[in-house]
């Protein structure tokens, strides 16, 4: 059975999703009947009426892929937008290694999307490009995964700049011991979350610091071309019926 973390916001509102653990690794380069059964089992694990997840070429960009609609179209995106439907479940799925991954529901319509961000990313606008695809941001609920937490992402000073611009504020912004900006990538997210809209008590926060827990999560900046990968997955829902 492949480990998972779950939202508890997310479980409330009837969404199938789960953000995968080591040693269960999703990366591109695993072999695809591998991967395969890989996604089968935590599919299953997560409950979902699917055994299939949707993925997109990721690229550090602000693509949103609308699935099923643009399957089989140009891959490339970070981001995937799936419609709640009677007919079939979809789920959709971005894969990480420090970078954060978001998870989101639409209480109302069963609409879901999935959220790669890194700090390229979130300066170009991931997360707005895909919460641009829901209509009603007061029925969203939202999940921010594991992910490299502030204490151990130090960067350059553009970075932390360029950062501090598109959230629009410094505080996201520490100096470290080493006299070097420290980046908080999660409060980034959840500043975003928050500025389009989605209400603060809809926002949950998942899962731990990927580099320092070298038990549960697999780090990029840590492993680098050894890190593995993890897939966080959320299913659309049925839309609710309203009196």
């Amino acid at each position: 059975m492949v480990p998972i973390l779950t939202s508890s916001i997310l479980t409330h509102e009837g969404f199938a999703h789960a953000f995968s653990l080591r040693p269960a690794d999703f990366s591109l380069t695993v072999s695809p009947g591998l991967r395969k059964k890989t996604i089968e089992e935590l599919c299953a694990h997560a409950g979902m009426k699917s055994r299939r997840v949707e993925e997109a070429a990721q690229v550090h960009g602000a693509r949103t892929l609308v699935v099923p609609s643009q399957r089989g179209a140009d891959r490339e995106a970070d981001a995937l937008f799936a419609r709640g439907s009677v007919l079939e479940a979809t789920g959709v799925g971005v894969r990480t290694a420090d970078c954060v991954p978001i998870l989101v529901g639409d209480s109302a319509s069963g609409h879901v999307a999935a959220i790669h961000a890194g700090w390229k990313g979130l300066v170009a606008g991931v997360i707005e490009a895909a919460i641009g695809h829901f209509s009603n941001r007061d029925s969203l609920v939202c999940a921010i995964g594991p992910c490299i937490e502030r204490d151990a992402f130090e960067v350059g000073e553009e970075v932390a700049l360029a950062l501090i611009e598109a959230c629009e504020t410094d505080s996201i912004v520490q100096i470290g011991p080493n006299n070097k900006p420290h980046v908080d990538l999660r409060r980034s997210a959840h500043i975003k979350l928050e500025t389009l809209g989605v209400r603060k008590n809809a926002i949950e926060h998942v899962g731990g610091c990927t580099y320092r827990n070298n038990e549960h999560f697999f780090s990029f900046r840590r492993d680098k071309e050894n890190a593995g990968r993890h897939l966080a997955v959320i299913e659309t829902r049925n839309r609710r019926r309203t009196s």
